[in-house]
């Protein structure tokens, strides 16, 4: 286990032993976001949210204020829509995944910067 993933499960564990969790824990929630992360592919991607397809229906899912209010559907279905959070194991792992994507780009950015310096 990296040590960011020790720090935030550090975290996880603070903000439940102080009660500052914003939304209550689903384990329904818990395992379709587990199949979002693992199964579908990212369609958007703005600074508080990332939106998934499910078989064409776009699901937001809040990925800033870790973790406090993090990793809860955002509009889904309807606007009055219940929020649940995750467990803090998939915390993590939605953490890990927008982390990765967020280097990507960064090492991509880095790439075309490199090209247009050897010019």
């Amino acid at each position: 286990m990296k040590l960011k993933n020790i720090l935030d499960a550090m975290r996880c564990g603070a903000n439940w032993l102080f009660g500052m969790y914003q939304r209550p824990y689903l384990k329904e929630w818990d395992d379709y976001l587990n199949y979002l992360i693992d199964e579908c592919g990212v369609v958007e991607e703005g600074d508080c949210t990332i939106t998934f397809s499910d078989h064409g229906e776009k699901v937001k899912v809040w990925k800033e204020n870790k973790y406090y209010s993090y990793g809860h559907q955002r509009n889904f279905g309807e606007r009055d829509a219940y929020e649940f959070r995750p467990s803090f194991i998939t915390m993590i792992k939605l953490s890990n995944f927008v982390d990765s994507r967020e280097q990507k780009r960064v090492d991509t950015f880095v790439s075309e910067l490199a090209k247009k310096v050897k010019r």
